[in-house]
Protein backbone atom coordinates (compact mmCIF):
# COMPACT_ATOMS: atom_id res chain seq x y z
CA UNK A 1 0.00 0.00 0.00
CA UNK A 2 1.55 3.38 -0.97
CA UNK A 3 2.82 5.51 1.93
CA UNK A 4 2.78 9.34 2.01
CA UNK A 5 5.93 11.17 3.10
CA UNK A 6 5.02 13.03 6.29
CA UNK A 7 7.46 12.71 9.22
CA UNK A 8 8.87 9.65 7.51
CA UNK A 9 12.48 9.86 8.73
CA UNK A 10 11.33 9.86 12.35
CA UNK A 11 9.25 6.79 11.69
CA UNK A 12 12.25 5.11 10.05
CA UNK A 13 14.44 5.62 13.08
CA UNK A 14 11.86 4.22 15.47
CA UNK A 15 10.89 1.19 13.32
CA UNK A 16 11.61 -2.28 14.81
CA UNK A 17 13.06 -3.50 11.51
CA UNK A 18 15.95 -2.36 9.31
CA UNK A 19 14.67 0.39 7.01
CA UNK A 20 16.14 2.51 4.25
CA UNK A 21 14.49 5.50 2.55
CA UNK A 22 15.48 6.18 -1.07
CA UNK A 23 14.55 9.04 -3.37
CA UNK A 24 13.00 8.59 -6.75
CA UNK A 25 16.46 8.27 -8.34
CA UNK A 26 17.45 5.44 -5.97
CA UNK A 27 19.68 7.70 -3.88
CA UNK A 28 19.54 6.91 -0.15
CA UNK A 29 17.96 9.69 1.89
CA UNK A 30 17.98 8.03 5.28
CA UNK A 31 18.67 4.65 6.95
CA UNK A 32 17.80 3.71 10.50
CA UNK A 33 20.16 2.42 13.11
CA UNK A 34 18.98 -1.18 12.66
CA UNK A 35 19.89 -1.09 8.98
CA UNK A 36 23.33 0.31 9.79
CA UNK A 37 23.98 -2.42 12.38
CA UNK A 38 22.84 -5.09 9.94
CA UNK A 39 25.14 -3.92 7.10
CA UNK A 40 28.01 -2.41 9.09
CA UNK A 41 27.70 0.90 7.24
CA UNK A 42 27.36 4.20 9.03
CA UNK A 43 24.53 6.59 8.24
CA UNK A 44 26.90 8.74 6.24
CA UNK A 45 28.28 5.76 4.26
CA UNK A 46 24.78 4.62 3.37
CA UNK A 47 23.72 7.98 1.88
CA UNK A 48 23.42 8.57 -1.83
CA UNK A 49 24.33 5.32 -3.54
CA UNK A 50 26.65 4.02 -0.83
CA UNK A 51 23.96 1.61 0.34
CA UNK A 52 24.48 -0.41 -2.87
CA UNK A 53 28.10 -1.23 -1.89
CA UNK A 54 26.98 -3.94 0.55
CA UNK A 55 24.97 -5.81 -2.10
CA UNK A 56 26.47 -8.60 -4.16
CA UNK A 57 27.44 -7.59 -7.68
CA UNK A 58 24.64 -9.59 -9.29
CA UNK A 59 21.99 -8.03 -6.97
CA UNK A 60 22.91 -4.33 -7.28
CA UNK A 61 21.33 -3.69 -10.68
CA UNK A 62 18.08 -5.36 -9.67
CA UNK A 63 17.90 -3.48 -6.36
CA UNK A 64 18.55 -0.13 -8.01
CA UNK A 65 15.84 -0.83 -10.58
CA UNK A 66 13.34 -1.34 -7.76
CA UNK A 67 14.29 1.97 -6.10
CA UNK A 68 14.49 4.29 -9.12
CA UNK A 69 12.25 5.48 -11.94
CA UNK A 70 8.48 5.24 -12.05
CA UNK A 71 8.04 1.62 -13.16
CA UNK A 72 7.70 0.14 -9.66
CA UNK A 73 4.63 1.77 -8.14
CA UNK A 74 3.46 -1.30 -6.23
CA UNK A 75 4.89 -3.19 -3.30
CA UNK A 76 7.72 -5.61 -4.28
CA UNK A 77 9.19 -8.50 -2.27
CA UNK A 78 12.61 -9.95 -3.06
CA UNK A 79 15.75 -11.36 -1.45
CA UNK A 80 19.27 -9.96 -1.72
CA UNK A 81 22.70 -11.20 -0.74
CA UNK A 82 24.48 -8.67 1.50
CA UNK A 83 28.16 -8.72 2.42
CA UNK A 84 28.73 -6.77 5.63
CA UNK A 85 31.77 -4.70 6.46
CA UNK A 86 32.96 -7.55 8.71
CA UNK A 87 33.00 -9.86 5.67
CA UNK A 88 29.94 -11.90 6.54
CA UNK A 89 27.52 -12.90 3.79
CA UNK A 90 23.90 -12.49 4.85
CA UNK A 91 20.63 -13.17 3.05
CA UNK A 92 18.13 -10.32 3.45
CA UNK A 93 14.43 -10.46 2.67
CA UNK A 94 13.25 -7.01 1.48
CA UNK A 95 9.83 -5.44 1.06
CA UNK A 96 9.99 -2.33 -1.15
CA UNK A 97 7.02 0.06 -0.89
CA UNK A 98 6.53 3.12 -3.18
CA UNK A 99 6.17 6.56 -1.52
CA UNK A 100 3.88 9.37 -2.80
CA UNK A 101 3.44 13.05 -1.96
CA UNK A 102 0.10 14.69 -1.35
CA UNK A 103 -0.44 15.07 -5.06
CA UNK A 104 0.00 11.30 -5.51
CA UNK A 105 3.30 11.76 -7.25
CA UNK A 106 5.98 9.05 -6.72
CA UNK A 107 8.80 10.56 -4.67
CA UNK A 108 10.76 7.48 -3.56
CA UNK A 109 10.69 4.09 -1.89
CA UNK A 110 10.81 2.67 1.59
CA UNK A 111 12.62 -0.70 1.93
CA UNK A 112 12.16 -2.88 5.01
CA UNK A 113 14.81 -5.58 5.49
CA UNK A 114 14.88 -8.72 7.61
CA UNK A 115 17.96 -10.92 7.98
CA UNK A 116 16.77 -14.43 6.97
CA UNK A 117 20.19 -16.05 6.79
CA UNK A 118 19.50 -18.56 9.58
CA UNK A 119 16.11 -19.43 8.11
CA UNK A 120 17.58 -19.91 4.64
CA UNK A 121 20.40 -22.01 6.03
CA UNK A 122 17.87 -24.13 7.94
CA UNK A 123 15.78 -24.56 4.82
CA UNK A 124 18.86 -25.50 2.80
CA UNK A 125 19.95 -27.93 5.49
CA UNK A 126 16.46 -29.42 5.47
CA UNK A 127 16.54 -29.73 1.66
CA UNK A 128 19.97 -31.33 1.81
CA UNK A 129 18.86 -33.71 4.53
CA UNK A 130 15.71 -34.59 2.58
CA UNK A 131 17.80 -35.22 -0.52
CA UNK A 132 20.24 -37.33 1.49
CA UNK A 133 17.39 -39.37 2.95
CA UNK A 134 15.85 -39.79 -0.49
CA UNK A 135 19.14 -41.01 -1.98
CA UNK A 136 19.76 -43.24 1.02
CA UNK A 137 16.27 -44.69 0.66
CA UNK A 138 16.94 -45.46 -3.02
CA UNK A 139 20.22 -47.08 -2.03
CA UNK A 140 18.52 -49.23 0.61
CA UNK A 141 15.74 -50.08 -1.85
CA UNK A 142 18.37 -51.25 -4.33
CA UNK A 143 20.16 -53.39 -1.74
CA UNK A 144 16.87 -54.86 -0.53
CA UNK A 145 15.86 -55.52 -4.13
CA UNK A 146 19.05 -57.48 -4.75
CA UNK A 147 18.41 -59.52 -1.59
CA UNK A 148 14.91 -60.33 -2.83
CA UNK A 149 16.26 -61.28 -6.27
CA UNK A 150 18.79 -63.66 -4.71
CA UNK A 151 16.09 -65.19 -2.50
CA UNK A 152 13.79 -65.84 -5.48
CA UNK A 153 16.51 -66.87 -7.95
CA UNK A 154 16.74 -70.55 -7.04
CA UNK A 155 20.53 -70.23 -7.08
CA UNK A 156 20.68 -69.11 -10.75
CA UNK A 157 23.51 -66.59 -11.14
CA UNK A 158 22.31 -65.70 -14.64
CA UNK A 159 18.88 -64.76 -13.29
CA UNK A 160 20.38 -62.71 -10.45
CA UNK A 161 22.57 -60.71 -12.83
CA UNK A 162 19.73 -60.10 -15.28
CA UNK A 163 17.23 -58.89 -12.68
CA UNK A 164 19.86 -56.81 -10.83
CA UNK A 165 20.63 -55.03 -14.12
CA UNK A 166 16.95 -54.10 -14.53
CA UNK A 167 16.84 -52.90 -10.90
CA UNK A 168 19.76 -50.46 -11.04
CA UNK A 169 18.40 -47.48 -13.10
CA UNK A 170 15.65 -46.56 -10.64
CA UNK A 171 18.26 -46.03 -7.92
CA UNK A 172 20.00 -43.21 -9.81
CA UNK A 173 19.02 -39.51 -9.82
CA UNK A 174 17.59 -39.54 -13.36
CA UNK A 175 16.06 -43.02 -13.77
CA UNK A 176 14.23 -42.18 -17.01
CA UNK A 177 17.51 -41.67 -18.90
CA UNK A 178 19.60 -44.24 -17.01
CA UNK A 179 20.91 -47.46 -18.56
CA UNK A 180 22.86 -50.29 -16.91
CA UNK A 181 25.04 -53.25 -17.76
CA UNK A 182 26.48 -56.10 -15.67
CA UNK A 183 29.18 -58.41 -17.04
CA UNK A 184 30.43 -61.51 -15.19
CA UNK A 185 32.43 -64.16 -17.07
CA UNK A 186 30.35 -65.19 -20.10
CA UNK A 187 27.18 -63.43 -18.86
CA UNK A 188 26.52 -59.97 -20.33
CA UNK A 189 23.26 -58.42 -19.05
CA UNK A 190 21.99 -55.04 -20.31
CA UNK A 191 18.88 -52.92 -19.89
CA UNK A 192 16.81 -52.65 -23.10
CA UNK A 193 17.85 -48.99 -23.52
CA UNK A 194 21.57 -49.65 -23.01
CA UNK A 195 23.95 -47.59 -25.11
CA UNK A 196 27.61 -46.62 -24.84
CA UNK A 197 27.57 -43.08 -23.50
CA UNK A 198 30.25 -40.60 -22.32
CA UNK A 199 28.31 -40.06 -19.06
CA UNK A 200 28.88 -43.34 -17.24
CA UNK A 201 30.54 -44.82 -14.17
CA UNK A 202 31.60 -48.39 -13.45
CA UNK A 203 32.91 -50.63 -10.67
CA UNK A 204 34.82 -53.93 -10.97
CA UNK A 205 33.34 -57.26 -9.85
CA UNK A 206 36.01 -59.30 -8.08
CA UNK A 207 35.66 -63.06 -7.51
CA UNK A 208 38.28 -64.91 -5.47
CA UNK A 209 40.70 -61.99 -5.74
CA UNK A 210 40.48 -61.71 -9.54
CA UNK A 211 38.56 -59.28 -11.75
CA UNK A 212 35.66 -61.22 -13.26
CA UNK A 213 33.49 -58.44 -14.68
CA UNK A 214 32.01 -55.05 -13.89
CA UNK A 215 28.86 -53.04 -13.15
CA UNK A 216 28.22 -50.02 -15.38
CA UNK A 217 25.59 -47.27 -15.08
CA UNK A 218 25.25 -44.42 -17.57
CA UNK A 219 23.07 -41.45 -18.52
CA UNK A 220 21.76 -41.28 -22.07
CA UNK A 221 21.75 -37.44 -21.91
CA UNK A 222 24.16 -34.91 -20.44
CA UNK A 223 23.33 -33.68 -16.95
CA UNK A 224 24.84 -30.94 -14.71
CA UNK A 225 28.12 -31.87 -13.01
CA UNK A 226 27.81 -33.32 -9.51
CA UNK A 227 30.30 -35.00 -7.17
CA UNK A 228 31.66 -37.35 -9.87
CA UNK A 229 30.88 -36.06 -13.34
CA UNK A 230 27.09 -36.01 -13.53
CA UNK A 231 26.83 -38.52 -10.65
CA UNK A 232 26.34 -38.10 -6.90
CA UNK A 233 28.77 -39.30 -4.27
CA UNK A 234 26.02 -41.64 -3.00
CA UNK A 235 25.81 -43.20 -6.46
CA UNK A 236 29.53 -43.97 -6.48
CA UNK A 237 29.13 -45.61 -3.09
CA UNK A 238 26.10 -47.57 -4.32
CA UNK A 239 27.70 -48.88 -7.52
CA UNK A 240 30.78 -49.96 -5.54
CA UNK A 241 28.60 -51.75 -2.98
CA UNK A 242 26.54 -53.47 -5.70
CA UNK A 243 29.68 -54.67 -7.49
CA UNK A 244 31.21 -55.95 -4.26
CA UNK A 245 28.01 -57.71 -3.28
CA UNK A 246 27.51 -59.33 -6.68
CA UNK A 247 31.10 -60.58 -6.46
CA UNK A 248 30.39 -62.23 -3.11
CA UNK A 249 27.11 -63.72 -4.38
CA UNK A 250 28.76 -65.09 -7.53
CA UNK A 251 31.65 -66.51 -5.54
CA UNK A 252 29.28 -68.25 -3.13
CA UNK A 253 27.08 -69.70 -5.89
CA UNK A 254 30.03 -70.88 -7.99
CA UNK A 255 31.66 -72.47 -4.93
CA UNK A 256 28.38 -74.20 -4.06
CA UNK A 257 28.11 -75.47 -7.64
CA UNK A 258 31.63 -76.89 -7.51
CA UNK A 259 30.85 -78.53 -4.19
CA UNK A 260 27.68 -80.06 -5.65
CA UNK A 261 29.66 -81.41 -8.60
CA UNK A 262 32.27 -82.83 -6.23
CA UNK A 263 29.59 -84.38 -4.02
CA UNK A 264 27.94 -85.88 -7.09
CA UNK A 265 31.26 -87.41 -8.17
CA UNK A 266 31.82 -88.83 -4.69
CA UNK A 267 28.24 -90.13 -4.59
CA UNK A 268 28.66 -91.84 -7.96
CA UNK A 269 31.95 -93.40 -6.83
CA UNK A 270 30.37 -94.66 -3.63
CA UNK A 271 27.35 -95.92 -5.55
CA UNK A 272 29.66 -97.80 -7.90
CA UNK A 273 31.60 -99.20 -4.95
CA UNK A 274 28.34 -100.38 -3.42
CA UNK A 275 27.41 -102.21 -6.63
CA UNK A 276 30.83 -103.84 -6.86
CA UNK A 277 30.60 -104.82 -3.18
CA UNK A 278 27.14 -106.33 -3.73
CA UNK A 279 28.37 -108.30 -6.72
CA UNK A 280 31.32 -109.50 -4.63
CA UNK A 281 28.95 -110.72 -1.92
CA UNK A 282 26.92 -112.48 -4.64
CA UNK A 283 30.01 -114.08 -6.21
CA UNK A 284 29.14 -117.63 -5.13
CA UNK A 285 25.57 -117.20 -6.35
CA UNK A 286 26.77 -115.87 -9.70
CA UNK A 287 29.31 -118.68 -10.02
CA UNK A 288 26.55 -121.21 -9.40
CA UNK A 289 24.25 -119.47 -11.87
CA UNK A 290 26.96 -119.43 -14.57
CA UNK A 291 27.92 -123.02 -13.84
CA UNK A 292 24.49 -124.30 -14.88
CA UNK A 293 24.57 -123.13 -18.55
CA UNK A 294 28.27 -123.93 -18.85
CA UNK A 295 27.71 -127.47 -17.53
CA UNK A 296 24.84 -127.86 -19.96
CA UNK A 297 27.05 -126.70 -22.82
CA UNK A 298 29.73 -129.21 -21.84
CA UNK A 299 27.15 -132.03 -21.49
CA UNK A 300 25.54 -131.31 -24.85
CA UNK A 301 28.97 -131.06 -26.52
CA UNK A 302 30.04 -134.47 -25.11
CA UNK A 303 26.77 -136.06 -26.16
CA UNK A 304 27.18 -134.58 -29.63
CA UNK A 305 30.71 -135.97 -29.88
CA UNK A 306 29.60 -139.48 -28.87
CA UNK A 307 26.71 -139.48 -31.32
CA UNK A 308 28.92 -138.17 -34.10
CA UNK A 309 31.57 -140.88 -33.38
CA UNK A 310 28.95 -143.65 -33.47
CA UNK A 311 27.61 -142.45 -36.83
CA UNK A 312 24.07 -142.70 -35.49
CA UNK A 313 23.20 -138.95 -35.53
CA UNK A 314 20.79 -137.56 -38.04
CA UNK A 315 20.80 -134.01 -39.26
CA UNK A 316 17.71 -133.06 -37.25
CA UNK A 317 19.23 -134.33 -34.00
CA UNK A 318 22.47 -132.46 -34.74
CA UNK A 319 20.64 -129.18 -35.21
CA UNK A 320 18.61 -129.72 -32.02
CA UNK A 321 21.73 -130.26 -29.90
CA UNK A 322 23.47 -127.29 -31.48
CA UNK A 323 20.44 -125.11 -30.74
CA UNK A 324 20.54 -126.18 -27.11
CA UNK A 325 24.27 -125.43 -26.88
CA UNK A 326 23.70 -122.00 -28.41
CA UNK A 327 20.81 -121.30 -26.05
CA UNK A 328 22.83 -122.14 -22.95
CA UNK A 329 25.77 -120.07 -24.22
CA UNK A 330 23.44 -117.10 -24.75
CA UNK A 331 22.03 -117.63 -21.26
CA UNK A 332 25.54 -117.51 -19.78
CA UNK A 333 26.38 -114.48 -21.89
CA UNK A 334 23.28 -112.65 -20.66
CA UNK A 335 24.30 -113.26 -17.06
CA UNK A 336 27.77 -111.88 -17.73
CA UNK A 337 26.32 -108.91 -19.64
CA UNK A 338 23.95 -107.98 -16.81
CA UNK A 339 26.78 -108.33 -14.31
CA UNK A 340 29.04 -106.14 -16.46
CA UNK A 341 26.34 -103.46 -16.78
CA UNK A 342 25.81 -103.39 -13.04
CA UNK A 343 29.45 -103.10 -11.99
CA UNK A 344 30.95 -100.81 -14.62
CA UNK A 345 31.38 -97.10 -13.81
CA UNK A 346 29.30 -94.78 -15.93
CA UNK A 347 27.75 -91.33 -15.84
CA UNK A 348 24.21 -90.98 -14.59
CA UNK A 349 21.84 -91.16 -17.54
CA UNK A 350 18.10 -90.76 -17.09
CA UNK A 351 15.47 -91.79 -19.61
CA UNK A 352 11.86 -93.02 -19.54
CA UNK A 353 11.89 -96.66 -18.40
CA UNK A 354 9.39 -99.39 -17.47
CA UNK A 355 10.00 -100.17 -13.81
CA UNK A 356 8.63 -103.73 -14.22
CA UNK A 357 11.06 -104.35 -17.09
CA UNK A 358 13.96 -103.09 -14.95
CA UNK A 359 13.02 -105.59 -12.22
CA UNK A 360 12.68 -108.45 -14.73
CA UNK A 361 16.18 -107.67 -16.09
CA UNK A 362 17.79 -108.34 -12.69
CA UNK A 363 15.42 -111.16 -11.74
CA UNK A 364 17.86 -113.87 -12.84
CA UNK A 365 20.73 -112.48 -10.73
CA UNK A 366 18.47 -111.90 -7.72
CA UNK A 367 16.83 -115.33 -8.04
CA UNK A 368 20.23 -117.03 -8.19
CA UNK A 369 21.28 -115.41 -4.92
CA UNK A 370 17.92 -116.30 -3.35
CA UNK A 371 18.15 -119.95 -4.37
CA UNK A 372 21.68 -120.24 -2.93
CA UNK A 373 20.21 -119.23 0.44
CA UNK A 374 17.18 -121.51 0.06
CA UNK A 375 14.81 -118.57 -0.43
CA UNK A 376 12.11 -118.10 -3.03
CA UNK A 377 11.88 -114.86 -5.01
CA UNK A 378 8.34 -113.92 -6.00
CA UNK A 379 7.37 -111.05 -8.28
CA UNK A 380 3.93 -109.42 -7.98
CA UNK A 381 4.10 -106.63 -10.54
CA UNK A 382 1.09 -104.48 -11.43
CA UNK A 383 0.26 -104.06 -15.09
CA UNK A 384 -0.16 -100.84 -17.10
CA UNK A 385 2.20 -98.77 -14.99
CA UNK A 386 3.36 -95.43 -16.46
CA UNK A 387 7.02 -94.98 -17.30
CA UNK A 388 9.46 -93.41 -14.88
CA UNK A 389 12.30 -91.06 -15.83
CA UNK A 390 15.25 -92.78 -14.13
CA UNK A 391 18.76 -94.09 -14.43
CA UNK A 392 17.85 -97.77 -14.91
CA UNK A 393 21.09 -99.20 -13.48
CA UNK A 394 20.72 -97.19 -10.27
CA UNK A 395 17.10 -98.29 -9.76
CA UNK A 396 18.11 -101.90 -10.38
CA UNK A 397 20.86 -101.42 -7.77
CA UNK A 398 18.21 -100.29 -5.26
CA UNK A 399 16.02 -103.34 -6.00
CA UNK A 400 18.99 -105.75 -5.74
CA UNK A 401 20.11 -104.16 -2.45
CA UNK A 402 16.64 -104.58 -0.94
CA UNK A 403 16.30 -108.20 -2.18
CA UNK A 404 19.73 -109.14 -0.81
CA UNK A 405 18.92 -107.53 2.56
CA UNK A 406 15.62 -109.42 2.61
CA UNK A 407 17.40 -112.73 1.93
CA UNK A 408 20.02 -112.02 4.63
CA UNK A 409 17.25 -111.19 7.13
CA UNK A 410 15.80 -114.75 6.80
CA UNK A 411 18.86 -116.77 7.85
CA UNK A 412 17.01 -118.03 10.96
CA UNK A 413 13.63 -118.42 9.19
CA UNK A 414 12.49 -122.01 8.43
CA UNK A 415 13.40 -122.87 4.84
CA UNK A 416 9.80 -123.52 3.85
CA UNK A 417 8.88 -119.95 4.87
CA UNK A 418 11.77 -118.09 3.25
CA UNK A 419 10.07 -115.94 0.66
CA UNK A 420 10.95 -112.52 -0.76
CA UNK A 421 8.13 -110.69 -2.55
CA UNK A 422 8.68 -107.75 -4.88
CA UNK A 423 5.51 -105.77 -5.48
CA UNK A 424 4.83 -102.75 -7.72
CA UNK A 425 1.79 -100.49 -8.05
CA UNK A 426 0.49 -96.92 -7.93
CA UNK A 427 0.53 -95.00 -4.67
CA UNK A 428 -1.55 -92.23 -6.25
CA UNK A 429 -2.21 -90.84 -9.72
CA UNK A 430 1.31 -89.45 -10.06
CA UNK A 431 3.45 -91.81 -7.99
CA UNK A 432 4.59 -95.45 -8.42
CA UNK A 433 5.81 -97.62 -5.58
CA UNK A 434 8.06 -100.65 -5.32
CA UNK A 435 8.08 -102.77 -2.17
CA UNK A 436 10.28 -105.69 -1.07
CA UNK A 437 8.93 -107.88 1.75
CA UNK A 438 10.67 -110.64 3.70
CA UNK A 439 9.68 -113.13 6.39
CA UNK A 440 12.78 -112.50 8.47
CA UNK A 441 13.59 -111.47 12.00
CA UNK A 442 12.30 -107.91 11.68
CA UNK A 443 14.07 -104.75 12.80
CA UNK A 444 15.12 -104.11 16.38
CA UNK A 445 13.70 -100.94 17.92
CA UNK A 446 17.14 -99.52 18.68
CA UNK A 447 18.23 -100.01 15.06
CA UNK A 448 15.29 -98.31 13.34
CA UNK A 449 16.73 -94.79 13.51
CA UNK A 450 20.11 -96.01 12.24
CA UNK A 451 19.16 -98.21 9.29
CA UNK A 452 19.67 -95.50 6.65
CA UNK A 453 22.83 -94.08 8.22
CA UNK A 454 26.05 -94.63 6.21
CA UNK A 455 28.26 -97.51 7.41
CA UNK A 456 25.68 -98.87 9.83
CA UNK A 457 25.22 -102.62 9.41
CA UNK A 458 24.01 -105.60 11.41
CA UNK A 459 25.89 -108.04 9.17
CA UNK A 460 29.19 -109.62 10.12
CA UNK A 461 30.66 -108.44 6.80
CA UNK A 462 29.72 -105.66 4.42
CA UNK A 463 30.23 -101.94 3.97
CA UNK A 464 26.97 -100.82 5.56
CA UNK A 465 26.27 -98.35 2.75
CA UNK A 466 23.59 -100.24 0.78
CA UNK A 467 20.49 -98.70 2.37
CA UNK A 468 22.08 -95.26 2.65
CA UNK A 469 23.00 -95.21 -1.03
CA UNK A 470 19.65 -96.70 -2.02
CA UNK A 471 17.75 -93.92 -0.26
CA UNK A 472 20.11 -91.32 -1.76
CA UNK A 473 19.39 -92.70 -5.25
CA UNK A 474 15.64 -92.67 -4.64
CA UNK A 475 15.71 -89.11 -3.23
CA UNK A 476 17.72 -87.91 -6.23
CA UNK A 477 14.98 -89.31 -8.48
CA UNK A 478 12.28 -87.33 -6.64
CA UNK A 479 11.00 -90.26 -4.55
CA UNK A 480 11.35 -91.38 -0.95
CA UNK A 481 12.21 -94.62 0.91
CA UNK A 482 10.98 -96.03 4.21
CA UNK A 483 10.17 -99.35 5.90
CA UNK A 484 7.28 -100.86 7.86
CA UNK A 485 7.10 -103.99 10.05
CA UNK A 486 4.89 -106.78 8.70
CA UNK A 487 1.86 -107.89 10.71
CA UNK A 488 3.11 -111.48 11.14
CA UNK A 489 6.87 -111.36 10.75
CA UNK A 490 9.56 -109.63 8.76
CA UNK A 491 9.84 -106.18 7.25
CA UNK A 492 8.75 -104.43 4.08
CA UNK A 493 10.92 -101.75 2.49
CA UNK A 494 9.19 -99.26 0.19
CA UNK A 495 10.30 -96.65 -2.28
CA UNK A 496 8.41 -94.36 -4.62
CA UNK A 497 9.16 -92.75 -7.98
CA UNK A 498 7.25 -89.96 -9.76
CA UNK A 499 5.48 -91.10 -12.91
CA UNK A 500 7.07 -89.76 -16.09
CA UNK A 501 3.80 -88.23 -17.31
CA UNK A 502 3.36 -86.30 -14.05
CA UNK A 503 6.84 -84.72 -14.15
CA UNK A 504 7.57 -84.60 -17.87
CA UNK A 505 7.17 -80.85 -18.23
CA UNK A 506 9.26 -80.10 -15.13
CA UNK A 507 12.02 -82.40 -16.30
Amino acid sequence: MPIAVAGLDAMIELAPVALIHTARTGRCVWANERWCRMTGLSHQEALDFGWLDVLSTEDRERALAYHSGTSHVREVRDEFRVRTRSGQSRLVSSTIVPLFDTDRELVGHLCGCVDVTERAESEQALRSLTHEYRERLKELDCQYGISHIVEQSGGSLERILGEATELLPRSWEYPDITCARIVVFEWDCRTPNYAVTPWRQSAPIVIQGRAAGYVEVGYLEERPPKDEGPFLAQERRLIDNVAERLGRIAERLLTAERLRDHEQQLRERLTHLSRVSAMGEMASSLAHELNQPLTAVATYAQALRRLAASGMMEDGELLLVLDRIAGEAIRAGNIVHRLKELVRRRETRREPRDVNALIHDVEQLAAADSRLHDAELRLDLAGDLPAVNVDGIQIQQVVLNLIRNAVDAMQNTPVAERQVTVHTGMQDDETLFVSVSDAGCGTLEEHRELLFQPFFTTKESGLGVGLSISRSIVNAHGGRMWFTPNEDRGTTFWFTLPAWGARHDAA
